[in-house]
């Protein structure tokens, strides 16, 4: 009798939890009608599964990454002992023909007991309240810039052409037009008193006079004084986000300074000027303190929103999570996926995954196009031979390599000096 190959029970105490918007179906064997069971999703429900679960001795939980409806019980599970599992979907697809709830729980049950599936990246408590903020403030400014974008359309209707008078990067001067435009000034030479001056001539007094001479149109004022409305109180809840992430951060930074003083005597290299919709904080001085004096700031190419970024989304403790670059690396997209069949490579194009720190590593790799620096040589070798597009994810990875290793080796940025050939 032929002996048949059995997959090795790594984690004898393991469950599979499928979630829904509705129940849970939790299964913490194969039986069809014993191991299996639902549950609800109100908050009284999960803690009779967690109890289920403790009852058990069940030690590990996969949970199918659905939605949102998995975080309050991945949390929950940590406080009761169990250590919870988020899987992806893709890596999770169920064999069979009929698919039903338990017998996806069952099956993620089989998968996490044999060891074979892997826990996806989630961050620590204080690393979650800092990415809460950040994010729900990214959408603020969105929804801000959305705002000006309205504003600029109905000036373009009343033929009000501040877009060739004014500087892309300056919106003071703007805005105060549009407000004085709001409340009743129609006087050309009353308006361009309200420009702002930014150092530098985009057009002559003659042109800005004659661009604030357009066609009064009463409905389209309306709409810009609404629109004014929802971006000026959309600045004040911005301007509370960036005092509760100021506040967080200072916290955690009079922390580690009173466990190393010398912390506190960090001289930036160069000054960071910040930008308008940049929180208004020292980047770089938070993050040379929350990481014990590794200075992130002294990379070619990062900025102060590159900074608050990484410190939010995966914090500095990139050893505990990632336990090599290849992994994190990975884990932002910015290496090849490889797929082969029969020996012939089919493809190796990145994977297009949105990941909010993959951007910001893209972002600083593409201001290295006309660096003079090592980044800006590989940058320009890489476009001249793949184009744009991979020479910025080529440069983006470098990026990330080098954070990795300056964060968990603890080592300061080496710039490599170019010689002209």
């Amino acid at each position: 009798m032929e002996n048949k190959d059995q997959f090795i029970i790594i984690y004898p105490h393991a469950a599979g939890i499928d979630c829904g918007s509705r129940e849970h179906v939790v299964a913490i064997g194969q039986h069809k009608e014993r191991d299996v069971k639902r549950f609800g999703t109100f908050t009284e429900s999960l803690i009779l599964l967690c109890e289920w679960l403790v009852e058990n001795h069940i030690t590990h939980a996969a949970i199918e990454s659905t939605g949102s409806y998995w975080q309050v019980l991945y949390f929950m599970l940590y406080d009761y002992g169990i250590t919870p599992y988020l899987v992806q979907p893709c890596h999770v697809k169920n064999p069979v023909n009929e698919k039903t709830d338990p017998k996806d729980a069952r099956w993620l049950q089989k998968l996490m007991s044999c060891g074979l599936l892997n826990n996806s990246f989630q961050p620590d408590d204080q690393t979650e309240e800092l990415r809460t903020l950040m994010r729900e403030r990214k959408g603020l400014v969105h929804f801000k810039s959305r705002c000006v974008l309205r504003m600029n359309r109905m000036l373009l209707l009343m033929n009000i052409r501040l877009d060739q008078v004014q500087c892309r990067n300056n919106n003071k001067g703007p805005l105060r037009i549009i407000e004085a435009i709001c409340k009743g000034e129609r006087n050309p030479q009353a308006l361009m008193q309200l420009f702002y001056r930014t150092g530098k001539a985009v057009a002559t007094e003659e042109d800005k006079l004659r661009s604030l001479q357009g066609h009064w149109n009463e409905q389209y004022i309306f709409v810009m004084q609404q629109e004014l409305e929802h971006h000026n109180y959309i600045e004040k809840k911005i301007s509370r986000f960036d005092a509760r992430i100021v506040k967080v951060i200072e916290q955690r930074m009079k922390e580690k300074q009173k466990q190393n003083p010398q912390l506190k005597d960090y001289k930036p290299e160069k000054k960071r000027n910040t930008g308008n919709n940049d929180v208004p904080i020292a980047a770089d001085k938070a993050i040379y303190t929350l990481s014990n004096g590794v200075d992130i700031a002294a990379i070619y190419g990062v900025g102060n929103n590159f900074l608050l970024t990484l410190l939010s989304e995966t914090g500095l403790d990139l050893k505990s999570k990632f336990k090599t670059e290849k992994q994190f690396v990975s884990w932002l997209h910015l290496c090849p996926n490889l797929k082969m069949s029969g020996g012939k490579i089919l493809s190796r194009k990145t994977r297009h995954y949105h990941n909010v720190l993959k951007t910001a590593f893209r972002d600083s790799a593409n201001r290295m196009q006309n660096s003079t620096n090592f980044l800006g040589v590989f940058f320009r070798r890489i476009q001249m031979r793949k184009g744009h597009s991979c020479a910025v994810t080529a440069t983006a990875r470098k990026l990330a390599i080098i954070v990795y290793r300056m964060l968990t080796r603890h080592e300061q940025f080496m710039p490599v000096t170019v010689v002209a050939q």
